[in-house]
């Protein structure tokens, strides 16, 4: 046997079993989503879904997991391409139904509203309803608001459809930045936008960043759903069905438990904190699954 071949055997017999006996990678892509998905600053992997991430992994012991920063688009994208890839902070719609197989919910997030400048709330005085909320599609249809949303993000079933039907390139933009709100924040101070839809938590946490919380408000948005079921996302084949398939009866087991949802309270207004575990126990006892 020559040098080479003997040395291309070594490296081949060095290789092969990491090869053949490494664990099945999951790639979880994720945007930077504060305070969501935590990456850097003071509460690094202190998120809500931080938290969620951390039992899920421990569940399924027999994969390897790899967190990736990608948007919104990127990871439906990715999840449709049938690649290794999961996410598990994903919202239900139809589209993304005919790529994802879904798990059952684990988790509730909060309504979501407008986000305005404060100065500016003169201007959507007009859409205000008697019960205090704003209708969006309303302000949908005024050219002088400027919308800025998120490529590839659902926000609800509701407020999807009111998107779906009434945005344009006359009114709105949508951004594919990994950083979320962030950049759309950005865009608002700079009067690029007139405003964006994000949670009123979300909103708190990364206009902190700029020292600019008291410069934003949160408007209810009218008809949004109060609460919004979040699942986790794998590939529509056999391997994103068997992950679910593991996933689905520890979920099931312990959404309703502290644990899965103690990540939320600590991102809550005061008055919310006390009502968010009943709420967690009437919505889910009222699913099948």
């Amino acid at each position: 046997m020559s040098f080479l071949s003997k040395f291309c055997f070594l490296i081949l017999f060095s290789i092969l079993p990491s090869v053949l006996f490494s664990k099945d990678t999951i790639y979880w892509y994720h945007p930077i989503f504060p305070p969501i998905n935590i990456v850097h600053g003071e509460y690094k992997e202190k998120g809500i879904l931080d938290n969620i991430n951390t039992k899920i992994f421990s569940h399924l012991k027999e994969y390897k997991h790899q967190k990736v920063i990608a948007n919104f688009k990127r990871t439906i994208q990715s999840i449709a391409q049938k690649k290794n890839v999961c996410a598990s902070g994903l919202l239900w719609n139809k589209l993304r139904a005919t790529h994802v197989e879904f798990s059952v919910a684990h988790s509730l997030s909060q309504l979501l509203s407008l986000i305005i400048k404060k100065e500016n709330l003169y201007k959507y005085e007009t859409y205000k309803t008697s019960e205090g909320t704003y209708k969006l599609e309303n302000i949908l249809k005024d050219n002088s608001l400027f919308l800025g949303y998120s490529l590839g993000r659902a926000y609800s079933k509701n407020i999807d459809a009111i998107l779906q039907k009434y945005i344009s390139k006359g009114n709105s933009i949508g951004i594919g930045q990994h950083t979320v709100l962030k950049a759309l924040l950005q865009m608002l101070h700079k009067g690029r936008i007139d405003y964006t839809i994000g949670y009123s938590y979300e909103m708190s946490y990364v206009a902190s960043e700029f020292n600019l919380k008291s410069s934003y408000i949160s408007l209810p948005i009218h008809n949004a759903n109060e609460l919004i079921p979040v699942y986790v996302g794998c590939p529509k084949n056999d391997w994103g069905k068997n992950i679910i398939k593991k996933l689905n009866p520890y979920i099931l087991k312990n959404r309703l438990s502290k644990k899965f949802y103690s990540s939320s309270l600590r991102w809550m207004q005061i008055k919310d904190i006390k009502k968010f575990p009943s709420k967690i126990k009437l919505y889910f006892n009222k699913l099948k699954k």
